[in-house]
């Protein structure tokens, strides 16, 4: 704003100068000159340093004026130079932002599912699909997260552990099947746990191999699992998804890897823009809810980049995460916290 006041006013001064200071100084110099004004003998004989006179005043103001205004016209070229770069570099933007846009359209509608009866479910179907089955995995991981707790901090489990192996031990020993909490029943289990050489062992005794665990002891298990998963440090929650991230990559990966990797090209596109912000709206716009909830176990997981993550936080990808798509429900805080746990984690760079 300040250069264009500045210029409209440079450009006023060099009017007047040329168009009005100049020739009215002449027109007045002719007149002072002659008569009724100057002595016309003088001037018919001194004519010429007359003129080298006003030559020798006018030429230094004329070429002031000119060198400003040559000034001015340059910086005006240079200004419009650089707007014309801003337009085009705009327009390729946009050209090659649109086309990762619509790749990744195809991308997403490309990306299937085979469901059990065999038949295969494609594009917002499949993602839906993906996430059933990661969220399935990490129920299981749950499950494993109470069953470790149980057999290494069997000393100091909750109410609801405790319950879980009670009911195994009671038909075992033939005790009263209801666990009431009361500290009789919690000391005979910790007794049970502090004879045996191996808890791991006994808790596999008590409630079976993970594997074939009973459908309500497992539910049980992962409940217990989920609490604990939910107290646990940003550190701890990313092994263990790093963990369910493993197996699943190893499943589904060749489906989804090329997704995955055209959303980092995509973020790259955005961050290298004119206007990042803008098209980062756009792209979120495309994205479906459980394309979010997957790239949110992508991004966690140790196969993202830390560029990648930094590209989600920065542009607030995750902004339309639903919780309830999670196979917990962390809030806005914990999955900032979380993201930012994977950016300083050291198992990629």
């Amino acid at each position: 704003m300040n250069i264009n006041r500045n210029t409209d006013w440079f450009s006023i001064l060099g009017f007047l100068v040329i168009f009005i200071l100049v020739p009215s100084v002449c027109i007045l110099a002719v007149f002072a000159l002659t008569e009724p004004f100057g002595p016309r003998d003088w001037i018919k004989h001194n004519a010429g340093q007359i003129g080298d006179t006003i030559g020798g005043i006018t030429g230094p103001i004329i070429n002031f004026v000119a060198g400003v205004l040559v000034y001015l016209s340059f910086k005006a070229q240079i200004k419009a130079n650089k707007e014309q770069a801003t337009q085009f570099k705009r327009e390729t933007d946009d050209n090659t932002f649109f086309n990762m846009i619509a790749l990744h359209n195809k991308k997403v509608d490309s990306v299937t599912f085979q469901i059990a009866s065999g038949k295969k479910v494609e594009s917002f179907s499949a993602f839906k699909n993906y996430t059933t089955e990661y969220n399935k995995l990490l129920k299981e991981e749950f499950s494993m997260i109470a069953r470790r707790e149980i057999s290494h901090n069997w000393a100091n489990l909750s109410y609801q552990a405790y319950d879980i192996i009670w009911q195994p031990y009671a038909l075992l020993y033939h005790k009263p099947v209801h666990f009431t909490g009361s500290q009789s029943q919690v000391d005979e289990l910790k007794a049970l746990y502090g004879s045996s050489d191996d808890t791991w062992e006994l808790t596999k005794g008590l409630l079976g191999n993970p594997i074939d665990t009973p459908p309500e002891v497992n539910s049980s298990l992962q409940k217990v699992g989920y609490l604990l998963f939910e107290k646990m440090s940003s550190t701890q929650r990313l092994k263990a998804i790093q963990e369910v991230h493993s197996k699943f990559y190893h499943d589904h990966g060749h489906h989804l890897g090329h997704y995955f990797r055209n959303i980092h090209y995509t973020l790259e596109i955005i961050d290298g823009s004119e206007q990042p912000q803008k098209y980062a709206k756009i792209f979120r716009a495309q994205l479906s809810r459980y394309e979010l909830a997957l790239m949110y176990y992508n991004a966690l997981s140790s196969m993202s980049s830390k560029e990648h993550v930094q590209f989600l936080i920065i542009y607030d990808i995750f902004n339309g995460l639903y919780p309830s798509d999670l196979a917990y429900y962390p809030s806005q805080e914990v999955v900032k916290e979380d993201l930012l746990c994977r950016i300083k984690s050291p198992e990629r760079p």
